[in-house]
C-alpha cells in the first residue's frame, strides 16, 4: 500500500468508527473555517450589545457615590499624631474593631437620623416612601441597607469603603453625604464624651498623687525627727566598728579558751592514766626550798660520809650511821617531791579549769555584747529601709504626677485635634458615576453570548454533519480507506477553469499533482496484486467521477503506461467529450453487433490514451455488461493495455456497478466532498463486499483548503515550490516539470 500524505495514515489521532452517530471534530479546523461568519457575528454582537447597553441606561441605570473613613485605634499617642502616624497598631490587629464600625454605620440609629436629613427627605429616591400619613422609615430604611447600601472594609488596610447607589443620578451622593456626617458626628460625640471622661479621671488621679505626696513629706520628716535619722550614718558606722572589734576579740579568746581546753585534757588525762612523774615535774619539784634544803643536807652528809671513810675505813660504825642518815634524807626527799608535784598537777588543773571559765565567761560577754550591736544595726537599717520606702513613694508618686500632668496635655491637645479621632474622613463622597449598565461588561457579554450561541450551532452541525468533507471523516469510515486527496479546482494557481483534462492541460497545477499522488497510491495496490482492470465509481452523481477516471488515466498514460477508459456509464456518458469526439458508436455496438474493437477505440496521441465511448447506448440494458462478449472484450482489453479503466454509473443508483464488479479486479470510489454522507459510502462500500473486484479504496474529490487542517499550510507550500520550479525553468520534453521535482506530497489532517 503506498504511503503518502494523501492517505488515511497521514490523518493522526482519528480512530475508524461506522458506528458513532456523531463524528470527533478538530474545534481548530471548524474555527478557521467558520472564521469569517463568527467575526461577522462578533461585530454585530457588538453593535447589539451597544444597544442594550444604551437601552439599559435609558431603563434601568443604576448610580453610585463611594466615600472612604480611615479608622485607627483611637487613642493615639501625641506625638504619633503631630507626625501624622495616626495609627501604629497592625491592621490585623484592627479587623475586628474596623468590621464593628462597619456593623455601627449600617445601625438603625445611623441609617434613620441618615433619612431624617432634608437633603435625602427631599430627593427623588425618597418620594418613593412619602404617604398620606408621612413617611416610611422603616421601609426606606430597609430598602436602603438591602439594595442601595454597601459598607465593607477594605481587605489589608484600615478603610472602609461606603457606597450607594440609586437609579437617579443626584440622589447617592446626598445619600452618601448624609449617612457619613450622621456616622462622624457619632464619632466626634462618642470620642468626646471618651476623652472629657478620661480627662476627668486624670485630673482625680492627679489630686489623689498629690495629697499622697503631702501626707508621705509629713510622715517622712516625723520618722526623721523621732529616729534623729540626722546622725544615722555615723551611729551606724559606730556600732559596725565596735562589732568588727568585738569579734576580733570573741575570736582570740576562743583560741586561747581551746588552748586552755587543750591543756587541761591533756593534764587530766596524765591523771586519770596514773603514769609516773616526768622529768619536767621532778625539775620543777627541785626547785622547792623544802626540797633543796634536803638536797644541802644530802651533800652535807655525803661529804662526812666521804671523810668518814677516808679516815675510818669501810665498815666503821659512824660511816653507816651516816649511810643510815642520807637514806632516810633521800626517802625523805622523794615523798616530798611526790607531794610537791601532786600539789603542783592539782594546783594547774585547778588554774586551767579557771582560766577556762574566765575565758567562757568573757566568750559569752562578747556573744551578749555582739546581740546588742547585731539588733542595734538591724534596728537601724529598719529605720534607714523605711526611710527610704518613704522617699522611694514620694518618687514614684512624684513620676506618676508628672505622667498625668503630660498625659492631661496630650489629651487636651487630642480634643482639638480632627486627627485624633478614631475614625477620619479619608474621602468624601465621589460624583454619582455611573456603575450598571458598564459599557465595558455589557458589550463584551453580549458579543460573547452572540459568538457562543452562533459557534455552539455550527460545533453542532458540524457534530451531527455526516457529510465527508477531509480525510479525518474518511478515517471513521468501516469499510474504505483513503485513497488519496483531490483539491478544489479553486485552489489550484493555475488558474483551470474545470477539472474536466487538468492533468492535460495543466500539468504543472496543483491538480494535476494531486492526481500523480492517487495514480502513484493505485498503482502500488495494483501492481502488487497483479490487477488490470479497474472500475471507478461514484456512490451518487456529481461525485466527478468520469472527470477522475480521465484525469488518472492521463496521468497513468503520462507515467508510461498503456490505458484505455471503458466508459459504461450508459445513462450520462462523458469519455468521448474529454477527447472532443462524437458518440455515435463504441461499447454498444461490440456488445449488441460485433463491432470491431479497433473501429470503436478512439486513439489520443498525447498523452498515448484509447478511449472505448458507450456508443448510441439509450436503450441499453445493463445486462450487456454481465454479458460473455463484454468478458471476452475485457480479457481482450487485458492483453493489449497494461490498464483498463472503466466509468461506471454511480453504484447507489444503478445496477450496473454491481455487474461490474463480478468482472474487473478493483473498484475505487470516487467521493464529493462535503455532498457525500458517511453512511451512503458505507452502504456502497458493502454493496462491493464479497464481489470478485476489491474495493481498494476512495478518493475524495474537490476538497477545499477551509476544512482546515493542514491543507492550506500545503497548498500554499505547493504554490511557492512550483513558482520556484518555473523560475528554475527545469521542464520534461512536454513543458512539464518533473515529478521528482515537485513539492512533497501534499499534507492532510
Amino acid at each position: 500500500m503506498s504511503t503518502n500524505p494523501l492517505t488515511p495514515e497521514s490523518v493522526p489521532g482519528v480512530q475508524p468508527s461506522g458506528e458513532s452517530r456523531f463524528k470527533p471534530i478538530d474545534p481548530l479546523r471548524v474555527l478557521r473555517q467558520n472564521y469569517k461568519l463568527l467575526s461577522v457575528v462578533a461585530v454585530v454582537g457588538v453593535v447589539v450589545g451597544i444597544g442594550v447597553w444604551y437601552a439599559l441606561v435609558k431603563t434601568m441605570p443604576r448610580y453610585a457615590s463611594s466615600a472612604q473613613l480611615r479608622v485607627s485605634e483611637g487613642a493615639v499617642d501625641v506625638d504619633n499624631v503631630r507626625k501624622g502616624n495616626i495609627s501604629s497598631v497592625p491592621v490585623a490587629a484592627m479587623e475586628s474593631y474596623i468590621k464593628s464600625e462597619v456593623y455601627k454605620i449600617q445601625s438603625a440609629d445611623i441609617l434613620t437620623k441618615a433619612l431624617n436629613n432634608p437633603t435625602v427627605r427631599n430627593s427623588q429616591w425618597f418620594a418613593e416612601y412619602k404617604t398620606t400619613k408621612g413617611s416610611d422609615f422603616n421601609k426606606a430604611r430597609e430598602d436602603l441597607l438591602e439594595d442601595h447600601l454597601g459598607v465593607n472594609m477594605i481587605r489589608g488596610t484600615q478603610l472602609i469603603n461606603l457606597m450607594v447607589t440609586t437609579p437617579q443620578k443626584e440622589d447617592c451622593q446626598k445619600i452618601a453625604q448624609a449617612i457619613v456626617d450622621v456616622y462622624l458626628n457619632r464619632i466626634e460625640a462618642d470620642t468626646d464624651n471618651q476623652v472629657g471622661g478620661r480627662r476627668r479621671s486624670l485630673v482625680t488621679e492627679r489630686s489623689r498623687l498629690e495629697r499622697d505626696i503631702n501626707n508621705l513629706t509629713k510622715e517622712i520628716e516625723d520618722f526623721a525627727r523621732e529616729h534623729d535619722l540626722t546622725s544615722m550614718d555615723a551611729r551606724m558606722d559606730e556600732a559596725a566598728q565596735v562589732r568588727l572589734l568585738l569579734i576580733t576579740d570573741r575570736e582570740e579568746k576562743i583560741k586561747e579558751l581551746n588552748e586552755f581546753q587543750k591543756a587541761y585534757d591533756s593534764a587530766l588525762e596524765k591523771q586519770d592514766a596514773g603514769g609516773g612523774p616526768t622529768a619536767s615535774d621532778i625539775l620543777s619539784a627541785s626547785q622547792d626550798e623544802a626540797i633543796q634544803l634536803r638536797d644541802e643536807r644530802l651533800r652535807s652528809l655525803r661529804e662526812q660520809r666521804e671523810v668518814s671513810l677516808y679516815e675510818f675505813g669501810v665498815g666503821h660504825r659512824l660511816l653507816k650511821s651516816i649511810d643510815r642518815q642520807i637514806a632516810a634524807t633521800e626517802a625523805e626527799r622523794d615523798r616530798e617531791i611526790e607531794r610537791l608535784i601532786r600539789e603542783q598537777n592539782e594546783a594547774m588543773l585547778s588554774g586551767y579549769k579557771q582560766a577556762i571559765e574566765g575565758i567562757t565567761e568573757t566568750i559569752a560577754d562578747y556573744n551578749d555584747q555582739n546581740l546588742e550591736l547585731e539588733q542595734k544595726l538591724v534596728d537601724l537599717n529598719v529605720h534607714q529601709t523605711k526611710y527610704n520606702n518613704l522617699q522611694a513613694q514620694v518618687e514614684e508618686a512624684k513620676v506618676s504626677r508628672n505622667r498625668i500632668e503630660q498625659t492631661l496635655s496630650e489629651v487636651r491637645l487630642i480634643e482639638d485635634m480632627a486627627e485624633a479621632r478614631p475614625v477620619q474622613i479619608q474621602a468624601n463622597p465621589s460624583l454619582p458615576e455611573l456603575v450598571f449598565p458598564e459599557i465595558k461588561i455589557v458589550v463584551p457579554t453580549v458579543t460573547f453570548l452572540m459568538v457562543a450561541f452562533v459557534g455552539g450551532i455550527i460545533f453542532l452541525r458540524e457534530l451531527v454533519d455526516q457529510s465527508i468533507k477531509s480525510p479525518a471523516d474518511v478515517k471513521l469510515l468501516k469499510e474504505a480507506e483513503l485513497l488519496g486527496i483531490l483539491p478544489h479546482a479553486d485552489e489550484d494557481p493555475s488558474g483551470p477553469s474545470a477539472v474536466e483534462r487538468v492533468v492535460e492541460k495543466y500539468p504543472t497545477g496543483l491538480l494535476a499533482e494531486a492526481y500523480r499522488q492517487v495514480r502513484t497510491s493505485l498503482l502500488g495496490k495494483m501492481d502488487r496484486r497483479g490487477y488490470k482492470t479497474l472500475l471507478v465509481a461514484s456512490a451518487q452523481p456529481g461525485a466527478g467521477s468520469s472527470s477522475v477516471a480521465h484525469n488518472l488515466a492521463t496521468s497513468l498514460a503520462f507515467n508510461g503506461r498503456k490505458v484505455v477508459i471503458i466508459d459504461a456509464n450508459f445513462r450520462r456518458p462523458a469519455q468521448h467529450q474529454f477527447v472532443d469526439a462524437d458518440n455515435d458508436r463504441g461499447l454498444v455496438d461490440i456488445l449488441l453487433y460485433g463491432a470491431s474493437l479497433d473501429d470503436m477505440l478512439l486513439t489520443v496521441q498525447d498523452p498515448d490514451l484509447s478511449v472505448l465511448p458507450t456508443g448510441r447506448a439509450g436503450d441499453a440494458a445493463p445486462e450487456l455488461l454481465d454479458s460473455a462478449r463484454f468478458r471476452s472484450l475485457l480479457a481482450e482489453l487485458e492483453t493489449r493495455f497494461d490498464i483498463v479503466l472503466i466509468d461506471a454509473p454511480p453504484a447507489l443508483l444503478s445496477s450496473e456497478c454491481q455487474v461490474l464488479a463480478k468482472q474487473v479486479d478493483a473498484v475505487a470510489s470516487v467521493v464529493r466532498a462535503g455532498s457525500d454522507k458517511r453512511g451512503m459510502i458505507d452502504r456502497m462500500a458493502r454493496q462491493f463486499s464479497g464481489q470478485r473486484a476489491d474495493f481498494l479504496g476512495i478518493v475524495l474529490n474537490g476538497v477545499q483548503s477551509s476544512v482546515g487542517g493542514y491543507f492550506r499550510s500545503s497548498f500554499r507550500d505547493f504554490y511557492r515550490y512550483r513558482e520556484n520550479g518555473e523560475s528554475n525553468g527545469k521542464t520534461n520534453g512536454r513543458g512539464r516539470l518533473e515529478v521528482s521535482e515537485l513539492a512533497e506530497p501534499i499534507d492532510s489532517e
